[in-house]
């Protein structure tokens, strides 16, 4: 997890904060955490959490500040379906640039098709 936020052995209840804290004003933090599952991992260390957790934070971290463009390396990496599902919306409709890679084979043409319809736009 240090490479997310680069806080070492902080929870995750502490890097949300942390998120929370270099966020946007628009930006809403609970909501994400929510739709993400996070909550119930709150006191656990960000270490001993699983990969598909740790890629949530990292995501999170990412987005919060809005910047208007975005790298991300393999978001959808370790995700299960649902935050796969939030996060390529999420994707979808991020008010900047978005440039990202994806070799899980999850996405089909029609999500490609949806994001070059949404740049295009």
């Amino acid at each position: 997890m240090s490479d997310a936020v680069a806080i070492p052995n902080a929870t995750v209840s502490q890097v949300t904060q942390y998120i929370g804290a270099i966020a946007e004003a628009s930006f809403d933090l609970s909501k994400h955490i929510e739709k993400l599952g996070l909550a119930p991992f709150a006191n656990e260390s960000c270490s001993r959490v699983s990969a598909g957790t740790q890629q949530k934070i990292r995501f999170l971290a990412a987005i919060a500040r809005q910047p208007p463009w975005l790298l991300l390396d393999e978001p959808f990496d370790h995700l299960d379906t649902v935050s796969h599902s939030y996060v390529f919306d999420q994707i979808k409709s991020y008010p900047g640039t978005v440039w990202f890679t994806d070799h899980s084979g999850v996405m089909d043409g029609d999500d490609t098709l949806s994001l070059y319809r949404h740049a295009s736009a």
